[in-house]
């Protein structure tokens, strides 16, 4: 461990896993920074992956350098090691966070079993995620609210096409949100007279 100059420092939003700051975190670390464990640093690019609240923490006190401690690997695994150091501690990492990250570096071309290792997730889980996600991407949506309106419930709807619950949820928000955009844009446009005008 080694005080590094905050200034040094590369704090990239793009792999920061949490995505905002909490302000009663920061302050609760600003009473007790000598405390805190030295954030985690890659020491090639000077990019923080793990410690953004205390780095906010330590500059809001006035103070210009943090302790720090080192870590390495490549750029592109930047954001799966943020989140393996994150999602230990501190606040909670949202699981849409997570499985954004894991589809992310599955379209790179990374096995389960790699993203597992970089993430620091079973490759269980990680095969779980990947599985929900592909066939959420994959499953036929017309269908499957044609199936909800002709008296299927949600349940029913998710075994059918193999998906999620919540994903057949999401599917018929997004059909009623566009169902009444088309209707209340031709209530305002009301010398339309049909769809073919539309």
């Amino acid at each position: 461990m080694e005080q590094v100059n905050i200034s040094d420092l590369k704090l990239d939003r793009s792999i920061w896993p949490r995505g905002g700051f909490d302000e009663e975190a920061i302050e609760r670390y600003r009473d007790c920074l000598q405390e805190l464990p030295p954030v985690v640093v890659d020491r090639e690019t000077m990019t923080v992956l793990d410690g953004w609240h205390r780095v906010e923490a330590h500059r809001r006190e006035g103070l210009t350098a943090v302790p720090a401690s080192f870590d390495g690997c490549a750029p592109h695994l930047f954001l799966a090691r943020a989140y393996a150091l994150n999602v230990r501690h501190g606040l909670p990492v949202s699981n849409s966070r997570r499985d954004e990250i894991i589809l992310s570096l599955h379209e790179k071309g990374m096995t389960q079993q790699q993203i597992a290792d970089a993430m620091g997730v079973s490759q269980g889980r990680i095969a779980q995620v990947l599985s929900q996600l592909l066939a959420a991407n994959n499953w036929d949506t017309r269908q499957g609210i044609r199936d909800y309106l002709s008296g299927m419930s949600l349940r029913e709807v998710a075994e059918r096409h193999h998906v999620g619950k919540s994903t057949v949820e999401r599917a018929l928000r997004e059909y009623h949100q566009r169902k009444d955009l088309i209707a209340q844009h031709l209530r305002n446009r009301g010398h339309l007279k049909s769809v073919v005008h539309y």
